[in-house]
Parts: C-alpha cells; structure tokens; sequence
C-alpha cells in the first residue's frame, strides 16, 4: 500500500514536472526558447532582439534579428550581457560579475503567467490558458542614459506578474558613447541610436 501511494506521488511529481517544462517553451519564427519555469509564472531570459551592434554596426541603428537561432533553439534561461558602461556603474546599478558587460547586448527577458499545456487541468477558471489578450508592460531601465541593465534583480518581474496577470518585458538598450554619442562626427542620425533600440525592441514584443 505504501509503495503504491509513493508511486502515485512520483507520478504526479513527475506529470507536473514535465507539464512546467513544456509550458516555459515557445516557439518563435528563429526557432525554440526553453525558459524557466517557475511557481506560477514562465520567465525567458536573454532574448536577442536585434543583431549584434558590433564591427560596421556599432554605431548604426538595431537591425532586427533575422535567422534561426543555433541549432533551432535558444538557452532562455540565464541573464545575458549588460550594454557597455563605466565599470564603477557595476557595483551601482547590479552585481559585478553575475552579469557581464558587452557591446553585444540588445537582449530582453520576458515574464509571463503560466500557460498550461493544452489539457491540463487548469487550478481556477481565471487562470490564463493562453497569452491572447494579455496586458502586455515594457520596462525601459533608467540610469541617465549612463548605467544600468533590463536584468537588474530589482527589475525581476516574477511577483507582479503572477500578481496582476500581466506579461512583462524589460529591455537592454545602448548607453553613453555608444547609445547617445556627443561626438560631433556622429552627430544627426546616429546620435540616439539608445532610442532607436527602444523602438526596436518595442517592434519586437509587438511582433512576438
């Protein structure tokens, strides 16, 4: 008796394991993001959104990401690169050496409810069964323009998503020089290439 109750607990161990896993995947045109699932909520980190602003890109406005991702999937679930910074602004604005720094960093994370596999049994009738109609939040860090990062832990977004129902998106965007060059010679159309990442992440959350 005791071992028959024990298999039915692995059982459903095991069943819910598994239907977590399913639902912290999604698959986009580029290919599949695998995800963390956590308690009540999905949470994928580390989305590129444009490409790499690097080499003949590092002063040219986001390109939107184009292609499959490596091998058709894409490891969501660790924080990618903080754009470039002064390096005191890492002991500021988040925890040095958790998150790196790079020139590639047009990156997102995306927090959202769960969303049960389909036939699952659902905990209540308000529980979201797809993300169609979801109040969608975009977070813009602040900084001054200067520092900081769309993974700062204060940013994490898992509570007030599976308090409100809401999917969240906080972005990474480039910064001083780089986003918003004072220097005369790249004055005019590549000055605000910070904002222009806005846009371009905002493009694809709307998009996706």
């Amino acid at each position: 008796m005791v071992c028959a109750v024990a298999s039915r607990v692995l059982n459903a161990v095991l069943l819910a394991s598994t239907a977590a896993m399913e639902s912290s995947k999604v698959g986009l045109p580029h290919g599949t993001i695998c995800g963390n699932p956590l308690a009540s909520v999905d949470e994928f980190l580390g989305i590129p959104y444009a490409l790499p602003p690097v080499g003949v890109r590092r002063f040219a406005a986001p390109q939107p990401w184009e292609g499959a991702y490596p091998g058709g999937r894409l490891d969501g679930t660790r924080a990618r690169a903080a754009c470039m910074q002064s390096p005191t602004s890492e002991d500021i604005w988040f925890q040095p050496g958790i998150v790196p720094v790079s020139e590639d960093c047009l990156f997102l994370n995306i927090y959202r409810p769960r969303v049960e596999p389909r036939g699952a049994t659902s905990r209540s009738d308000t529980d979201p069964q797809n993300r169609t109609g979801m109040p969608v939040m975009l977070w813009i860090h602040g900084g001054s323009l200067l520092h900081g990062t769309a993974s700062m832990p204060s940013y994490n977004a898992t509570e007030l998503v599976a308090q409100e129902g809401v999917v969240v998106v906080t972005i990474n965007y480039r910064l001083s020089v780089f986003g918003f060059s004072p220097v005369v010679a790249l004055a005019g159309p590549v000055a605000n290439n910070g904002w222009r990442d806005h846009k371009e992440a905002m493009r694809w959350a709307q998009k996706h």
